[in-house]
């Protein structure tokens, strides 16, 4: 993945919804990258769990600028 064009502080999240139950939880969060320059890019190796829903599953990816953590993966980004 990879960050846009704002020079320092960008952050970057994946979330995989596994269940198919429609919500992106802390369990399907696949990881965050935080303190990303302008397109610097970054991978996440992940698993799909056995119990995974199978068909077509929803990925969100958020990238958000000087908001650490990236914890919600619908929340309004607090800097635009």
């Amino acid at each position: 993945m990879q960050v846009g064009t704002f020079a320092t502080r960008n952050s970057i999240a994946a979330w995989i919804d596994f269940n198919g139950d429609g919500t992106f939880s802390s369990e399907d969060k696949l990881d965050t990258t935080d303190e990303m320059n302008a397109n610097d890019t970054t991978t996440y190796t992940f698993i799909v769990p056995g119990d995974a829903t199978t068909g077509a599953t929803r990925l969100r990816v958020r990238e958000t600028y000087r908001a650490f953590g990236t914890l919600d993966p619908c929340q309004r980004d607090p800097n635009p």
